[in-house]
């Protein structure tokens, strides 16, 4: 079965989704040191401030994941598998934007053409 992890985003909620639907157990002491690297990683916002914004972006999440792999080698795969889940539906977004974009610059550009049809006439 595949999941739909349409609205899934790098953040604790996120993972925590993750790990639930894809029935990942985790002890109390895993769950407490992913919190607390998520916490140390989540260093800049999405303007690139140096404050917490509850979402790993760029540097962020090679950080977690790196952090992961010492700390919690037994979910590393898995935290690997919700990177990859977010990753697609980053790029899934991204294209769908690009399609938007480029649709709407083929509608001005019509929009052009037919103006200046009228201006002709």
């Amino acid at each position: 079965m595949v999941r739909d992890f349409g609205n899934i985003k790098m953040n604790m909620e996120g993972l925590n989704r993750f790990f639930q639907d894809n029935g990942v157990k985790i002890s109390g002491e895993d769950s407490a040191k992913i919190n607390s690297i998520f916490k140390e990683c989540d260093t800049e916002n999405t303007k690139g401030e140096q404050k917490a914004d509850g979402e790993l972006n760029g540097q962020e999440r090679m950080n977690f994941l790196n952090k992961i792999k010492s700390a919690c080698p037994n979910l590393y795969q898995k935290v690997v598998d919700f990177y990859t889940a977010v990753d697609v539906k980053e790029d899934l977004e991204q294209i769908r934007q690009e399609t938007i974009d480029s649709v709407k610059e083929e509608n001005k550009k019509e929009q052009v053409k037919g103006n200046d049809a009228d201006f002709m006439s």
